[in-house]
């Protein structure tokens, strides 16, 4: 059982299962050791190299460079590319395999950015405020790629902290979507409200995927507005940050690193602690292939980089600036056989906070 655990793990990550369960705990843990001491199976070895997972794995690796990577052959062409990958016994053939999984989920993302952009631009031409649930189509020829409205989702909740479906209409005049709500808005609840206009429906209170007949979708808009007016107020929507505590970026060591880690495996019903490290310098801003921002924060030689995955277009809010203050989670990163401890940023803005916002720590 334990030479497959490293494949439990992944999969019990990657479909967002519950690990405050002891059991679940477990499995991952001991999952993530399989997977530092580079699996047995030739096919998951190959992908964690071409996925550049570090040696020291952790719950993010799995989230987001393993499972993006196996779920893209299904997003994009087929699943069985990821069973020739497992079952592949030639360590050549795994590689092959292993790069046309990258392959596909680059083009995931490039697909995933595309109809992420249009559905900002819809949303910025919208009458203003904003619905409470917002709900997109549109053809698939046209964008709106079935592999990829999931992660869509999640983007537009992201950005706009509101319950966001998203439906790819195919030429029969089906509708199949996915959905993604936040804290205190069940969406499976809210499926069920409208039912009757859905062929089916299913899911969990953040997540869920359904299918309807095209010429249904205004009233399944109105329908789940309505419903959504019943059970969700002004205040839990837009986007919130919590931080468990403050952080001065002198502690952020590789000793610090270490106890940090002992909260692991993180993961649903148990989170990576958020910290707010506020009013600090920012000495270097720069943009990584048109998408990510990295920064250098702090006064050297305490001086820590900080990634903003997926974060260019905050870049020219922030450049000028000579003081941020960053909602961020620390993590060790490796590069090139070295490890260095870093922040992994969730929001930023310029300078300090205002007291009101003070509000943000627990």
């Amino acid at each position: 059982m334990n030479e497959l655990l490293d494949l439990v793990a992944i999969g019990t990550v990657a479909d967002m299962v519950d690990l405050s369960n002891r059991e679940n705990r477990a499995f991952v843990t001991g999952g993530l050791k399989g997977l530092a001491e580079r699996s047995t199976n030739l096919g998951l070895k190959a992908l964690l190299e071409v996925a550049k997972v570090s040696s020291i794995p952790t719950t993010y690796d799995i989230g987001f460079k393993i499972g993006p990577r196996i779920n893209a052959a299904g997003r994009i062409e087929h699943a069985n590319l990821v069973l020739k990958l497992f079952d592949s016994l030639d360590g050549n053939e795994a590689t092959q395999f292993a790069k046309t999984l990258d392959e596909l989920n680059s083009a995931r993302q490039q697909i995933q950015r595309d109809l992420v952009e249009q559905l900002l631009d819809e949303v910025a031409r919208m009458p203003q405020p904003l619905a409470r649930v917002l709900v997109f189509s549109g053809l698939e020829s046209e964008g709106f790629h079935r592999g990829v409205v999931g992660i869509a989702c999640s983007k537009i909740v992201e950005t706009y902290g509101r319950p966001t479906l998203i439906a790819s209409i195919t030429e029969d005049g089906m509708a199949r979507g996915s959905a993604r709500s936040i804290s205190g808005f069940h969406i499976v609840n809210a499926l069920e409200s409208v039912g009757d206009l859905l062929e089916k429906f299913g899911g969990h209170p953040m997540a869920a995927g359904f299918s309807l007949k095209s010429d249904r979708i205004e009233d399944f808009r109105y329908r789940l507005n309505r419903y959504a007016a019943e059970v969700l107020s002004d205040e839990d929507l837009g986007r919130t940050f919590i931080a468990d505590a403050r952080l001065d970026l002198e502690h952020v060591n590789y000793e610090f690193m270490k106890t940090l880690r002992r909260l692991e495996p993180h993961g649903i019903g148990n989170p990576p602690p958020t910290f707010l490290v506020e009013d600090v310098e920012l000495s270097r801003l720069e943009v990584l292939k048109d998408v990510h921002l990295k920064m250098v924060v702090g006064r050297h030689p305490r001086s820590l980089e900080a990634v903003w995955w997926n974060a260019a277009d905050h870049a020219d809010a922030l450049r000028g600036c000579a003081r941020v203050s960053l909602m961020c989670k620390p993590e060790i990163s490796e590069w090139n056989g070295l490890l260095k401890t870093q922040v992994r940023i969730v929001d930023a803005m310029p300078g300090a906070l205002l007291p009101a916002q003070d509000s943000l720590i627990q």
